[in-house]
């Protein structure tokens, strides 16, 4: 226990220097209230007690949405139980921070609990996540904010698995060296269309550039950025930026899909779209940031680890569900495009081998256009599958990677290009020695008409 009054506007329990008692001066659980300065005047009193093991004792219910759920072995109690109260003050402008140490490992989803002692249906209350915020969780202490005071604690749920730190270095080289190399073939993808852009420009070209320009756009701000957490608002502004990035690649993904619809459905509708296409690729996604942005006030744009949104808040869902929702069109639209593939006179003559080589060729040109290989980070977000956390960071970095070997070294409208573009090299130098060889005639006859006149204008002197 600690009681105390003070007329200082920050306010930190429990005081190390003045107890030698092991579990709270080993322990990493801290209380700090903040005051809003010029509002908050005059002296303060507090009291602060610790409960060391006492939170098998409170009854296992949850108050959400209204309604008391029991525990059921979804959570328990990770941390030890915390009161804070201040008296004699009428200043209600206060912030609580609190960072709670966690007993156990092997949990997961921490839960910024206090005790409501009047929750309905219960005879001495429920924990409650209500005026409470989660700042920050990481393996071993979470912070949570509050606006009220009372008894704290943090709620986990059992049975999790934190990834090994030994995974953290090779699955970051991995997709920086990815990364790196994307950026490098999607750049080279760039000039070979710009070189052969009278052969090989349509709407798929055109869509296929700006998908190129944004990822490479993501990938710098990504290996920039990422992890530059030492100023808050600039980490902010880089998870924003992704933000926006990431929703860009995928609206032009599913713009690529639309395209392919268009070509394999509407056989003989020739009238581009592209025009419709392209521009609200860049602004709906401004928009979907915006909003989000504007909702949460940049509230998980960014934490002391990554510059990117907090997957501890639903902001995250600001990108996961737009995502989720072009990959399922993407993957209808590959469903759609086989089927059609395979149901063309030509192709339905065929064996079953050379039909499933047919299929396969279409698969692997639609795969890294469409983001399909997100759906592998559904899976690497449970720690448990190490294997899928691998698969996605070498499937997702390498993206302008494929998109370069399937766009351009496997696509017969890029050799096409290639001829027409030597052909008509070939007839610029056949052309320009031509002009050479009948400049070089006219001069040639020039000199002898000089000579012929020389030589008269001799004979007349």
């Amino acid at each position: 226990m600690e009681v105390g009054k003070t007329s200082s506007d920050e306010i930190i329990v429990p005081d190390r220097s003045k107890t030698n008692v092991t579990w709270i001066s080993d322990s990493g659980t801290e209380i700090k209230l903040k005051l809003q300065k010029n509002i908050c005047t005059g002296l303060t009193g507090y009291s602060s007690t610790f409960y060391r093991n006492v939170s098998r004792l409170f009854p296992e219910y949850l108050l959400l949405n209204g309604t008391v759920k029991s525990f059921n072995g979804s959570y328990d109690v990770n941390s030890i139980i915390a009161d804070f109260t201040i008296h004699g003050s009428s200043c209600s402008n206060y912030t609580l921070i609190m960072k709670f140490d966690h007993l156990l490992g092997n949990y997961i989803r921490p839960f910024c609990g206090h005790w409501d002692f009047k929750a309905p249906n219960t005879s001495n209350g429920a924990w409650s996540s209500f005026g409470s915020r989660l700042v920050d969780a990481e393996d071993s202490y979470t912070i949570c904010e509050y606006n009220h005071t009372t008894n704290f604690a943090i709620l986990m749920s059992p049975g999790g698995r934190p990834l090994s730190r030994a995974h953290y270095f090779p699955l970051s080289l991995i997709s920086a060296i990815g990364c790196g190399v994307s950026i490098l073939f999607l750049i080279i993808t760039i000039i070979i269309h710009v070189v052969f852009w009278r052969d090989v420009s349509d709407d798929g070209t055109k869509v296929l550039m700006n998908l190129c320009v944004a990822l490479i756009i993501s990938y710098v701000i990504f290996l920039a950025g990422i992890t530059q957490t030492e100023n808050e608002v600039v980490c902010s502004a880089i998870a924003v930026a992704l933000h926006y990035m990431f929703l860009t690649d995928f609206a032009l993904m599913l713009a690529e899909g639309i395209l392919f619809v268009k070509m394999v459905v509407f056989i003989f509708n020739k009238r581009s779209i592209v025009n419709q296409l392209i521009p609200p690729c860049w602004i709906v996604p401004a928009v979907i940031v915006g909003i989000s942005a504007g909702v949460t006030k940049l509230n998980g744009y960014g934490n002391h680890k990554y510059c990117w949104l907090s997957p501890k808040t639903n902001l995250i869902w600001a990108f996961i569900g737009p995502a989720l929702l072009v990959i399922t069109i993407n993957v209808i639209v590959i469903i759609i495009t086989v089927y059609k593939m395979m149901t063309v006179k030509a192709v339905a003559a065929k064996t079953p081998k050379e039909k499933s080589k047919i299929g396969l060729k279409g698969i692997r040109v639609m795969l890294p256009l469409f983001g399909v290989t997100w759906v592998l980070g559904t899976f690497s977000l449970n720690d448990d599958l190490v294997m899928f956390q691998y698969l996605f960071a070498i499937c997702n970095s390498l993206q302008g990677l494929f998109i370069f070997v399937f766009n351009c070294c496997l696509t017969d409208k890029i050799r096409k290009g290639y001829r027409e573009y030597k052909r008509r090299r070939a007839n610029q130098m056949d052309l320009k020695l031509s002009t050479e060889c009948t400049n070089n005639d006219n001069l040639k006859t020039a000199h002898r008409r000089q000579n012929v006149y020389t030589e008269e204008m001799d004979d007349t002197l």
